[in-house]
């Protein structure tokens, strides 16, 4: 018993009955002759028909084709394709339609050669196949009739051209009167089966360029009728829809299900039903298509309800597909579309759509942060004029929530040449939820609330760039706040935090009366206008207009101004204008930090235009007295600062200065060798880097100078007098009010004769100082305080005071550097200056004498003759001519 047995199974019993096993032997032995006698058959048609049918084949497509065609091998064939006859083209190519006279070649000795005349320009492929089958029933051949009833081709490529004048390059079929048609061969073709075939159409004129692969396409129909009913089906990729120069569509999964009737007398397409998958969107095509020279046009629809959201983003074009690659989808959406009108030529039809979107989702990838219950009904149409002047996009509503959040609004967009835009829109966003699901590129993190109602009206002058013009003829109105808001910047080391304010839209501009907030360290608050503001963020090169009243408890540049050049470099200070920025503050600030450098009760005005800043009447108090600044900082030239001001500082700790300013570069006379207050005017300009590194060379100053209640400790120029004047000690050097006037330029600051009255002796300087230290004083003192060691002597009578009789001078130098001064006991240019100066003011005194007692000189001037010349008297004019000797 076998195991069916065992588990209850019998065998019928007519199967074990030696009858119907001697009837099964018959059958088995009948099935083997007939399929021996079909081989055989089969062996002999094939031997028999082989050249006969060959040689009519290549006969036929010779007289009825207009191209040249190439074959490695051509094979006939019974078995291969059973139960067709088939014949086999090996390696084919099918070269571009001439209207020279075409041949076919093989390598094998069947040929048939005729005269061709090779046209003027280079042979194109048409189509290349690794195999080209031709089947026909066997029956037909036996009976002597060649029909073509299917074909199929085999890992080919198929190139359709349209060129520039219009032609084509699949027009390989000669008119019917041109071909000698025999009555035993025809084209009967029913099906058409394509594998693996790679399809390519390019319209010059039209600019149209479409790729597809049909992996495994079937179409069955009777093509020779002009009646019939045409089906097709199977599976393809496309690659490519493109479109004067844009990729509408790429789908590698492509599915095609599809029945249509075609009319040939007609010339039209009716389909009656079928599917188009592309991606998982089933789409539902009805409608007809004509396509005769005389009636071009079509009227279809196309259908799809309940398509996932999913497929839909990722068959979107590659061009948009970029910006949602990180996002993903889910609900299902309705589509219909409708094309109808005529499409010959360069006429477009009449194209209309529809779109719904009801409780879907998108999501962030990365972040998994989701918009839920977004909803979005759209409608399109190309117009009137079936084209972009007349077409209109119009979302009716587009609704979406997060979280934290909500979005609602309406879009509407006329006019695709020049776009009239509408867009209304309301919302309040949490922004570290947003930014999650946006992940901005110039933002690392951005935190707070957002709450918005704005609308915006404009038409733009072109549908690819905006224009300044734009927006300055669109309506835009509405409110934003702001709250709580912190932004970082990617590659920036500032941070944005505790942003609050109100905003106004006004057109171009925005309006806030409170818009406050930190950069950093330090704070802000704004009140005053921002306009050009969508121009600012569209347009490349636009500038954003600040008009406003700034206030601020600190203003720190140390923290403003830094900057990180790579990752791992040290944070340094730089500073660079943008020519994007028009500014006009009013300026009010408690405190102001740069380096050492402290302000406080800041008050003035601020000014950016074109890379420049401009301070004007900028006060404020500093180093314990009170300045005022009007200056430029040019930041034009990249990479550089052209520095220039205009500053008077009153009652300044000279000694605070000094050390805020890092002793202005040098390093012999600092802070610890000054006292005193100091008054000045001061004109100032220089050349520095971005980076703020001087260049010393470019520095030009003029300075008036008033240094009260002063004070010079330990400078070791002034010390050394100590053994030229007596052993007088200079190591500190106290003096009421000094007066002075200071040059810069060349890197040599030149001081002139200045006298400097102290406690200790008073002293007459002049000189210059380079930045390399390199100095050269002109010093003189009154013999009289040189001798007299009690320059503050007091009698009975009170303090004696020089009564200007004894006012020789002793003159010398010192040069050399600081570090090394040169003392020179005898400055004889300077005493020759001193009897010069003595002698005109000798001349000056006598003219003054003379003319009280005389009333000569009533001109107030001394005439001086040149001693070769002799003088003229003149009789009666009661003057003399006075000649001095300039010696």
């Amino acid at each position: 018993m076998n195991e069916r047995e065992g588990k209850g199974f019998k065998w019928p019993a007519f199967l074990s009955s030696p009858r119907f096993r001697k009837r099964l032997r018959k059958i088995l032995i009948t099935l083997l002759i007939l399929g021996a006698l079909v081989g055989g058959a089969g062996i002999f048609i094939e031997y028999f028909y082989e050249d006969t049918v060959k040689s009519i084949i290549i006969s036929q497509l010779n007289e009825r084709l207009n191209c040249k065609i190439n074959v490695k091998e051509i094979e006939f064939s019974i078995f291969r394709k059973f139960p067709y006859a088939s014949v086999h083209f090996m390696e084919a190519t099918v070269y571009d339609a001439y209207r020279d006279t075409s041949t076919i070649e093989t390598d094998q000795h069947h040929k048939k050669k005729k005269k061709f005349t090779k046209p003027d320009f280079q042979d194109s492929i048409l189509l290349k196949a690794q195999d080209v089958y031709l089947q026909m029933s066997i029956w037909d051949l036996i009976f002597g009739e060649y029909r073509i009833k299917r074909v199929e081709v085999d890992d080919a490529s198929l190139q359709l051209k349209v060129f520039s004048d219009g032609s084509n390059n699949w027009d390989i079929l000669k008119p019917s009167q041109d071909s000698t048609e025999t009555s035993d061969f025809s084209f009967d073709l029913q099906k058409l089966i394509l594998k693996k075939v790679a399809c390519s159409y390019e319209d010059l004129p039209a600019r149209q360029d479409y790729k597809l692969l049909a992996r495994d396409v079937m179409l069955k129909g009777a093509f020779s009728s002009d009646n019939y009913q045409l089906d097709i089906y199977g599976d393809m990729a496309v690659y490519r829809i493109k479109s004067k120069g844009e990729n509408y569509f790429n789908s590698p999964n492509t599915k095609i299900d599809m029945s249509m009737d075609v009319n040939q007398k007609e010339e039209t397409v009716t389909f009656t039903s079928g599917e188009l998958n592309v991606g998982g969107l089933p789409l539902k095509v009805l409608g007809y298509v004509a396509y005769g020279d005389t009636r071009e046009e079509l009227d279809l629809d196309i259908q799809g309800n309940g398509l996932p959201l999913q497929s839909f983003l990722e068959e979107l074009p590659q061009t948009w597909k970029r910006y949602i690659d990180t996002y993903e989808g889910k609900g299902r959406f309705n589509f219909n579309a409708k094309v109808s009108g005529t499409w010959a030529d360069d006429q477009i039809p009449l194209f209309t759509a529809s779109f719904s979107l009801d409780k879907g989702e998108i999501s962030q990838k990365e972040t998994g942060i989701t918009l839920t219950d977004v909803g979005v009904k759209a409608s399109y149409t190309n117009g009137k004029a079936h084209n972009n002047s007349t077409a209109v996009l119009d979302l009716s509503s587009f609704s979406a929530r997060l979280k934290l959040g909500s979005i609602q609004g309406s879009f509407h967009m006329q006019d695709f040449n020049k776009p009239l835009v509408k867009l209304i829109a309301e919302g309040n966003l949490d922004l570290a939820e947003l930014q999650e699901f946006v992940k901005s590129d110039t933002l690392s993190a951005m935190s707070g609330n957002l709450a918005f109602n704005v609308s915006y009206e404009g038409q733009l002058q072109s549908n690819r760039n905006f224009l300044a013009s734009d927006f300055v003829q669109s309506k835009s109105s509405g409110t934003m706040k702001l709250s709580n808001g912190n932004f970082e910047f990617r590659g920036q080391q500032l941070r944005f935090t505790g942003l609050n304010g109100n905003f106004r839209f006004s057109n171009n501009d925005v309006i806030s009366d409170d818009f406050s907030g930190k950069i950093g360290r330090s704070d802000f608050s704004l009140k005053g206008y921002f306009r050009n503001v969508l121009s600012y963020v569209f347009l490349k090169g636009e500038a954003l207009q600040i008009n406003a009243d700034l206030t601020s408890q600190l203003i720190d540049m140390d923290d403003l101004l830094q900057y990180q050049a790579n990752s791992g470099d040290t944070t340094s200070l730089r500073m660079n204008i943008s020519p994007k920025l028009e500014v006009n503050f009013n300026l009010k600030s408690r405190a102001f930090n740069f380096g050492k450098f402290t302000a406080s009760n800041i008050i003035g005005e601020v000014k950016i235009r074109n890379s420049q800043l401009l301070v004007k009447n900028l006060s404020f108090g500093a180093m314990d007295g009170r300045v005022n600044v009007t200056g430029l900082i040019d930041g034009s030239q990249a990479g550089k600062l052209l520095i220039s001001c205009d500053a008077s500082i009153y009652q300044v700790d000279i000694k605070k200065m000094f050390y805020q300013f890092n002793n202005f570069g040098q390093k012999h006379l600092r802070e610890e060798h000054l006292k005193g207050l100091v008054t000045a005017n001061i004109k100032f300009g220089s050349v520095w880097s971005n980076t703020f590194e001087i260049d010393l060379s470019t520095i030009y100053a003029l300075a008036e100078i008033t240094i009260e209640n002063g004070e010079l400790i330990h400078f070791a120029p002034i010390e050394g007098l100590e053994d030229q004047l007596k052993k007088r000690d200079f190591s500190d050097i106290k003096f009421a009010t000094l007066k002075t006037q200071v040059s810069i330029k060349d890197k040599i600051i030149t001081i002139p004769n200045t006298t400097i009255r102290n406690d200790v002796m008073d002293v007459d300087i002049s000189g210059t100082h380079g930045f390399d230290n390199q100095i050269d004083y002109h010093v003189s003192v009154l013999y009289s305080e040189l001798f007299n060691r009690d320059k503050n002597k007091q009698t009975q009578f009170g303090q004696v005071e020089d009564d200007g009789l004894h006012s020789e001078r002793y003159f010398f130098r010192i040069t050399g550097t600081t570090e090394n001064p040169v003392y020179i006991k005898m400055d004889k240019t300077a005493y020759k200056e001193n009897i010069k100066q003595k002698v005109q003011t000798e001349k000056q005194n006598l003219k003054d004498i003379l003319n009280q007692e005389f009333k000569w000189f009533k001109k107030d001037t001394v005439k001086v003759k040149d001693p070769n010349k002799k003088p003229k008297d003149k009789e009666g004019d009661g003057e003399f001519n006075l000649e001095w000797e300039e010696d």
